[in-house]
């Protein structure tokens, strides 16, 4: 299995974008927050922990309404 994960994007919103954050698990490994309408862009590895990574990519508007994206990953094997 890998032992990181590279991932890249944008987000963005029809009338302010808020914030975004990633999450390896319950940890938080990213934050960018906006302070106008701009795309908010990422890109980073996520180093990956044995077995099954649940990876979940949240962007927030200003009325706090999130659209999350989930990825299943599998790091290296749990021997």
């Amino acid at each position: 299995g890998r032992t990181s994960f590279h991932v890249k994007g944008e987000s963005s919103d029809d009338q302010s974008l808020k914030d975004l954050m990633i999450f390896l698990g319950t940890k938080k490994v990213f934050y960018r927050s906006s302070n106008d309408n701009a795309p908010l862009h990422f890109e980073m590895d996520i180093p990956l922990n044995k077995g099954l990574n649940l990876i979940s990519v949240q962007a927030r508007d200003e009325n706090l309404l999130t659209q999350t994206k989930i990825l299943s990953i599998m790091g290296p094997p749990k021997n």
